[in-house]
């Protein structure tokens, strides 16, 4: 049986992290919650398990969501990610095979993209098996 997909939800906005953590827990997800860019590279250094996705707002204060998905990929080059805001379109320093996904959207939306982010090889996956 293959794992659930872990993904670590980042956002400053506490109303918005319960409505998506409860849709993406809904949709079977192995969800981590973090309510800062500090507190998610914590979180990732004492998780026993790699992070498949990030889902972050990109403006955040102490640290951007580019910010902390850079720093993250140094350990985590398999990780997939999906920024989302409500202030930004999609930044143009954006890695090619990151996702962006403009606020406000349904939950259904964001599982849907994750969905497909996930389905996507990971840019570094390279051929080892």
């Amino acid at each position: 049986m293959e794992r659930p997909v872990r993904v670590l939800l980042v956002d400053d906005e506490a109303a918005i992290r319960t409505l998506l953590s409860q849709s993406l827990k809904q949709w079977g997800y192995d969800l981590i919650e973090a309510a800062s860019a500090v507190d998610a590279l914590e979180i990732n250094k004492a998780s026993p398990k790699p992070i498949d996705v990030l889902v972050s707002d990109i403006v955040m204060p102490e640290m951007t969501g580019l910010e902390l998905a850079r720093e993250l990929s140094h350990s985590n080059p398999q990780m997939k990610v999906l920024f989302m805001s409500g202030f930004y379109e999609c930044p143009a320093n954006v890695k090619a095979e990151w996702e962006f996904l403009q606020k406000p959207f349904s939950p259904r939306a964001l599982c849907d993209r994750l969905e497909r982010l996930c389905k996507r090889p990971s840019a570094n996956s390279g051929n080892a098996a």
